[in-house]
């Protein structure tokens, strides 16, 4: 793991420039793992950085099996600001625990999950999930972090369940 970190780094800084600085943070669950002791218990990592110009952190979080599960961009480096578009993935088996249902996947592929955006750390505009064949499963507009407006929920043949 260690290597394939190290590799992520570099790609990461290669993509950023020459100037960027790459870090990693490791998390148990949604928590950071401050203590360096404990990262063998870790259960997703994420590397980040940030454009000598820019003024937001670029973010990509992973499993601990290297797959995908996040990106996006956050205003701090403590990366509790999430600020941009930011894109949600997951694999289909653990779609398929989480919701009961039984989409074949033999590969553990990750999939485009969740979709939007947020200005200081709140959700803002239309944010739509998937399922792993792509179809809608629901939208909903936020406004400073609030539901604004309809939320439209879909079946996974694609009819409206609720408005």
């Amino acid at each position: 793991m260690k290597k394939r970190i190290f590799f992520l780094g570099c790609l990461l800084f290669f993509c950023f420039g020459l100037k960027a600085q790459v870090k990693t943070v490791y998390y148990v669950g949604d928590e950071v793992i401050t203590d360096s002791t404990l990262v063998r218990y870790a259960t997703s990592y994420a590397v980040y950085g940030k454009l000598t110009n820019d003024s937001l952190y670029s973010y990509k979080r992973y499993d601990i099996y290297d797959s995908l599960m996040s990106t996006g961009f956050f205003k701090d480096e403590a990366l509790k600001v999430p600020h941009g578009k930011f894109i949600h993935y997951l694999t289909v088996p653990a779609f398929n625990e989480l919701y009961n249902l039984a989409f074949y996947d033999e590969d553990y592929t990750s999939f485009v999950y969740e979709k939007g955006a947020y200005v200081d750390g709140l959700s803002v505009g239309r944010w739509t999930s998937f399922y792993p064949d792509g179809k809608i499963m629901a939208t909903v507009v936020f406004e400073g972090g609030l539901q604004e407006g309809e939320f439209v929920s879909y079946d996974d043949k694609g009819r409206v369940e609720t408005l």
